[in-house]
């Protein structure tokens, strides 16, 4: 995680590659057991999305697989 911490912070000037970078980073943790910390990833994603968008939908559905997993 320290690895996308550290790309998603060098990416804050590059919008495009900051919020595929969240995305990566959120789909990782879903894939773990750290599902509380997948949920909070993929809120995160949702507040720097543009409602309705694709990223928006694919980060809401993020959330709720992470909650159903909880």
């Amino acid at each position: 995680m320290a690895s996308f911490d550290r790309q998603i912070a060098e990416a804050t000037d590059r919008p495009d590659a900051f919020r595929s970078l969240m995305n990566w980073r959120a789909q990782v943790l879903l894939g773990s057991e750290r599902r509380a910390d997948a949920v909070t990833a993929y809120r995160q994603l949702l507040g720097v999305t543009t409602p309705n968008s694709l990223e928006w939908t694919d980060a809401k559905c993020g959330v709720t697989m992470a909650l159903a997993r909880n």
